[in-house]
């Protein structure tokens, strides 16, 4: 019987990131299990989600996609989570408004949007999580890495 592949965990917002990674992950990591865990948006700015149960969220997407891939956690090699900055770390004064706005539009200068106080809160919120968890190097015993995608 072959050794079981070592299973990296890549905890993605949405299918297009799993879309756009999945096919060159699996070259790039061929000798590893490469398995995807779609949080449906950011985690990061999710309402129910903040620095005292975020690492907790983290293992329940752990645990879910281990039971739904059938994988045991010994056979988990390390965490991947990939990122969106939002413009999070941008000054407050960088965040303006545009009455007009039907959604957020970010150029190179600015953040535009209707209500700006939202946007602020937000990325105060945001950013205090990545901070958390840039400086994690474990979560539950296994590797964890975060990376971002930024403009």
């Amino acid at each position: 019987m072959g050794k079981t592949k070592k299973v990296i965990l890549f905890i993605v917002e949405g299918i297009t990131d799993k879309t756009a990674l999945g096919t060159v992950l699996d070259a790039i990591l061929s000798n590893e299990k490469i398995h995807f865990a779609i949080t449906e948006g950011d985690i990061t700015t999710k309402d129910d989600v903040n620095a005292s149960n975020v690492i907790r969220r983290i293992n329940e997407i752990v645990k879910f996609t281990q039971e739904r891939y059938h994988f045991k956690a010994s056979d988990l090699l390390e965490i991947v989570h990939l990122i969106d900055t939002d413009g999070a770390f941008i000054p407050n004064t960088a965040v303006i408004n545009n009455a007009e706005a039907t959604h957020i539009q970010y150029t190179l200068q600015n953040i535009q949007t209707d209500d700006i106080e939202k946007i602020v809160e937000r990325n105060q919120k945001k950013l205090g999580l990545v901070k958390l968890l840039r400086s994690k190097t474990e979560i539950n015993k296994k590797p964890y890495k975060m990376f971002y995608f930024s403009r």
